[in-house]
């Protein structure tokens, strides 16, 4: 799907933050948030590598989306991204290579991406025997260009799968699911409340029974 420049784009129960590509009428980065979930772009790169970065805010947490996209003839500008400490998911297609994620070798854009990755400490949600998400028709062979990754406090809790191709897509759609931390609290623990206690009553019933 190619959207045209300012063209608006509407899906009944989504808001849409769209950024359009500056030297092209069409192509860009879309961001598709649920209409119950707080989002506000924090920031926004169309220089080179493309990619929005979100915070999302519902009522037990926020969260911060990292949008990304880089054509493999354009700069990367990973040091430009505002990563912060926690609560971070950035995905995309890095178009980079790397045996982390499935590769036979590293390349240059692989090294940047490593490099970028290793100073924050985050984590890549993926291992190189997982199923490949972009299909090359003219080589006819798969690969991984579609990364995630997250911070440390939250990549325990975030499992990664692996659609179907979706219409004319070289690409399979990657759904990340982020399991809710509950604190399990128990049984609440019964303690009488002396000073409410009818002692006159007590003083009666327990001469009574005695």
């Amino acid at each position: 799907m190619h959207l045209q420049v300012d063209q608006t784009f509407i899906i009944r129960g989504y808001q849409c933050h769209k950024s359009d590509r500056q030297d092209r009428r069409k192509r860009g980065v879309l961001t598709l948030v649920k209409n119950n979930i707080h989002s506000i772009e924090k920031q926004t790169h169309m220089d080179g590598a493309e990619y929005q970065l979100l915070k999302l805010q519902t009522d037990s947490t926020n969260i911060q989306l990292l949008n990304y996209y880089c054509p493999n003839d354009k700069p990367q500008n990973l040091n430009t991204i505002q990563v912060p400490a926690t609560n971070f998911i950035a995905a995309g297609d890095f178009n980079s290579y790397s045996q982390s994620w499935g590769y036979s070798h590293i390349d240059r854009r692989g090294e940047e991406v490593e490099t970028w990755q290793d100073d924050p400490s985050l984590i890549l949600i993926s291992a190189p025997s997982d199923t490949p998400t972009f299909y090359s028709r003219r080589w006819h062979s798969s690969s991984t260009p579609d990364l995630s990754f997250s911070t440390s406090d939250i990549s325990g809790l975030i499992c990664r799968e692996i659609g179907d191709q979706l219409g004319g897509s070289d690409h399979r759609p990657v759904f990340l699911t982020i399991r809710r931390v509950t604190i399990n609290t128990g049984p609440a623990i019964t303690r009488w409340n002396y000073k409410k206690a009818n002692w006159e009553l007590f003083r009666q019933l327990h001469f009574c029974l005695i």
